[in-house]
């Protein structure tokens, strides 16, 4: 197929971009023929493409795009016939028209017009012709160039011109304002107006109006002499669902195409911009003064302008070290007092940090010079700053309602004198590095002295803190004694996540090896899981993060901490005097005793808390996890925890399944001088069963008084217990307690007990009494016996000094039978001393141990009545004679 070739070229422009241009192109009937070739692809092809861009000169010049269309048209006629553009990408390309299109063109001359309508022809007469050109209100958005159905172009073939090597210049009839903006959002929707320098009134600036096409090369879209009003005082660029998100460096650069021939001079360009589905406020931007000829902005002109800020209404842009100070020492003045600029509806605005601010040896001093030699221009905002920033020898910490989004960047080497980077919580603070930041205790004497200071409210949803990173600093000047931490208190269940804070590593304090603690006090006000990716760093580290750590919601539980280093971390910090108890449990459910007491229980007890309340008062309970009472000595020799609680004879029901362990306890006594003194694990009156007790200690060394009764059990002085296992335990009695020789008893499982007690096992036994002669019965497991100690088993400690008889004391009344009760390796007998008390003279009590019992059966037979009495112990008589 034929086609004839029209080349044309871009008239050159003073301009940073042009047009692209989709415009549908329906199918033109005339005749009954149609215009458009079968080879022109529909849906590709049928778009007006045009750009601008930049000559090998750095010239920007206009480029055609493939597919770009110019229509043509005769005076006399409203046909319109579409060229068509045969490959773009050049200054210069060749347009074809379809040969059966061209008898519609006739003898010529012929206009041009960019973009191709079909409905836009030339008017008028072959003297005076003019085309109706417009420039639309809404204009569609393309990146770095004009919009949809804007940037009308005209030219002119004259007769005898046309020819397939014809080349043909278009002129722009338009003119155009070049916008770059920054900002934040999401841009769908930018308006612009020009209000004339008498600051009242408005330019036309969309709207039709016949050019004259009487010279091409001057054909202009002025409305200068439209009625104005609110439909046509403004241009729009439209962005589409998807609009454009904005950046604070980088501009993305916008051209509205207005009329031509607009005075500039002194007018406000003022822009009303959609961001976010909000519209925002009006940003102004005041030109100028021109001197003529440049005070008009001609056709094919471009006004540029410095660039606008969008959705920055609330924000401050920080482009400098001295912009941060600036903003610093306002939020530090208040909001009453600070530059308005930087306070929006009683709050300051957010600082947005554009840049990396590194104030290692930064000197203000030069910066105040360079700031004075501006004579009257100078910034007395910046100037009060640095008098500030050389007086106080750096940064005084920030006060409260700062807002700060480092958009990612980095601020470096702060000096800060003052107890915190922050002496006030911020209202937020967002994406922000702070980097080896020096923090100077003005007076060393603070009771603790804080790295951050003052943190913004957490909670779960918090949205004021994220992104925030803590990179190494210093924290100096901090008296001996004074607690170093980052924060001066924290709650444990809003401490910041991993996407709110991070803290490679804690600031050195006074410049040592010694890191500061994460806050000076926690408060745990709920339930913590350690082990969770954001409370790691807080709860499993291997270094202290709190100093002192309080309770203040009853029952409060911090599970899933690593067992060693990292409880002990926590257990050192608890606060003994907390409003409320909580609770610390390992990755294995062991519950470690925090010293603290639980305010109630529910009969369950789970933690070692839950455990103190009901030794401290007594009542009914079942054991259902570990419990470690952190008794033992740590690998420095240190002594653990003491469990001391006074319970008066308030009886404990305990119950156990055999599968829970109670550990680690030392019972270590205080200085007493009332009578009926009695130390256990459990309480005083203690009925047990099923329970397990591993690593006891009870350290009795401060007891004194000529009436002072001691009574000491393993679990408790009186009650009982059946199915319970102890293994290493200790009774340590030291050999100056004083005590009343007339009552003292103690026993390795109950001292007296006040029921049947079957079934149980002590191991790893070690009593002693270290000489004292004013203890009275010492058993390894009772001082004296129950009504019925079957299958109890008894072993000593291999380096224990003294073995004591399972049961001290036992008086037998009655035949009685006793079933597989042993003393390991036959250190001791059974019972030591058993009295024979039979009911009448030569009556006969029948004693038989089965063969699972140890042997000796016992150490000594007393008959306290004044007749003989004879005692078949195993069918062997043994004659017990009468008391002297």
């Amino acid at each position: 197929m034929k086609k004839i070739l029209l080349c044309a070229s871009a008239f050159a422009l003073m301009l940073g971009s042009c047009s692209k241009d989709d415009t549908d192109v329906a199918a033109v009937d005339i005749k009954g023929k149609v215009a458009f070739s079968a080879s022109m692809t529909i849906g590709e092809s049928n778009t007006t493409r045009t750009h601008i861009g930049r000559d090998e000169n750095n010239a920007l010049k206009y480029y055609w795009d493939d597919g770009d269309m110019i229509g043509a048209s005769i005076v006399g006629s409203t046909e319109v016939v579409p060229f068509i553009a045969a490959k773009g990408g050049a200054e210069k390309v060749q347009f074809y028209v379809e040969p059966e299109d061209e008898q519609y063109l006739g003898e010529g001359p012929y206009y041009l017009a960019y973009p191709y309508d079909k409905n836009v022809s030339v008017e008028g007469s072959a003297t005076k012709p003019t085309m109706e050109l417009t420039i639309p209100a809404s204009q569609r958005y393309r990146s770095n160039s004009f919009a949809t159905m804007t940037a009308p172009a005209v030219g002119k073939i004259e007769k005898g011109e046309y020819n397939p090597n014809a080349e043909v210049k278009l002129y722009a009839a338009s003119s155009f304002i070049r916008v770059p903006v920054l900002g934040a959002g999401e841009l769908t929707k930018l308006k612009m107006q020009i209000k004339k320098s008498d600051n009242i009134n408005y330019y036309a600036l969309n709207g039709s109006v016949d050019v004259s096409l009487s010279d091409v090369t001057e054909a202009a879209i002025d409305l200068k002499d439209a009625s104005v009003s609110a439909d046509n005082n403004y241009v729009e660029i439209n962005f589409g669902q998807g609009g454009i998100d904005l950046s604070y460096t980088k501009a993305d650069t916008l051209y509205f195409v207005v009329p031509a021939n607009i005075d500039l001079s002194k007018s406000t360009l003022e822009f009303t911009a959609t961001i976010d589905g909000k519209e925002a406020s009006v940003v102004t931007y005041e030109l100028p003064e021109i001197s003529t000829p440049y005070n008009v902005l001609k056709r094919n002109e471009i006004q540029g302008i410095k660039a606008i800020e969008l959705g920055v209404e609330n924000m401050v842009l920080v482009r400098s070290k001295e912009d941060f100070l600036k903003y610093v020492y306002s939020v530090n003045q208040g909001t009453a007092s600070a530059d308005p600029s930087y306070v929006n509806n009683g709050k300051f605005k957010t600082a947005i940090i554009l840049d990396a601010l590194n104030y290692n040896r930064y000197d203000a001093g030069a910066a105040y010079a360079a700031n004075a030699a501006k004579g009257d221009a100078k910034d007395e905002l910046l100037e009060a700053a640095l008098q500030e920033y050389m007086t106080n020898g750096g940064f005084a910490p920030i006060k409260a309602g700062a807002n700060i989004d480092g958009n990612g960047n980095t601020i470096s080497y702060m000096t800060v004198n003052g107890n915190g980077i922050f002496a006030g919580a911020a209202a937020s603070l967002k994406n922000v590095i702070f980097s080896y930041i020096t923090v100077n205790v003005p007076d060393g004497q603070k009771t603790s002295a804080a790295f951050i200071g003052k943190l913004p409210s957490l909670n779960a949803n918090s949205t004021t803190v994220s992104n925030v990173k803590f990179v190494g600093g210093f924290l100096k000047n901090v008296a001996e004694g004074v607690v170093p931490a980052m924060v001066a208190s924290a709650n444990a269940t809003t401490l910041p996540t991993a996407d709110q804070i991070t803290i490679p590593s804690y600031p050195r304090v006074n410049e040592t090896t010694d890191n500061a603690y994460y806050a000076a006090t926690l408060t745990v006000n709920g339930d913590v899981v350690a082990n969770d990716p954001d409370k790691r760093a807080y709860f499993l580290s291997t270094t202290p993060r709190f100093a002192v750590i309080k309770g203040s919601k009853a029952g409060a539980v911090i599970s899933k901490v690593s067992a060693g280093k990292a409880v002990e971390n926590i257990i050192a910090a608890v606060d003994p005097k907390s409003a409320q108890a909580f609770s610390v449990i390992d990755t294995r459910s062991t519950s470690y005793w925090t010293g603290l007491v639980a305010a109630a229980g529910d009969g369950e007890v789970n933690t070692a808390e839950e455990l103190a309340y009901y030794v401290k008062n007594g009542g009914t309970a079942t054991l259902a996890a570990n419990i470690d009472l952190q008794g033992k000595l740590d690998k420095q020799g240190k002594q653990g925890k003491e469990w001391v609680l006074d319970n008066g004879s308030a009886p404990l029901n305990i119950t156990g399944n055999g599968k829970y362990t109670i550990s680690n306890a030392l019972v270590k006594s205080q200085k007493v001088t009332e009578p009926y003194v009695a130390y256990s694990l459990l309480g005083n009156v203690v009925y047990a069963k099923d329970i397990v007790v591993d690593g006891v200690t009870i350290d009795v060394d401060n007891v004194e008084g000529s009436t002072a009764q001691l009574y000491v059990g393993g679990i408790g002085y009186q009650g009982s217990a059946n199915g319970v296992k102890v293994s290493n335990l200790t009774i340590d009695i030291a050999e100056d307690v004083k005590v009343s020789s007339t009552y003292n008893e103690v026993g390795g499982l109950i001292s007296v007990p006040k029921a049947a007690s079957e079934k149980n096992a002590v191991t790893d036994l070690s009593i002693n009494v270290n000489g004292n002669e004013t203890v009275g019965l010492v058993g390894g497991m009772f001082a004296k016996a129950p009504e019925s100690f079957n299958v109890n088993s008894l072993a000593y400690n291999a380096e224990a000094a003294d073995k004591y008889a399972m049961i001290a004391a036992w008086t037998l009344s009655n035949d009685a039978k006793v079933a597989s009760c042993a003393v390991a390796d036959n250190a001791a007998p059974v019972v030591d001393v058993i009295t024979v008390n039979a009911g009448q003279n030569g009556q006969t009590l029948l004693l038989d141990y089965d063969k699972e019992c140890s042997e000796p059966f016992y150490g000594k037979l007393i008959n306290p009545n004044d007749y003989l009495t004879t005692v078949k112990i195993n069918g062997e008589n043994v004659d017990v004679k009468p008391a002297e």
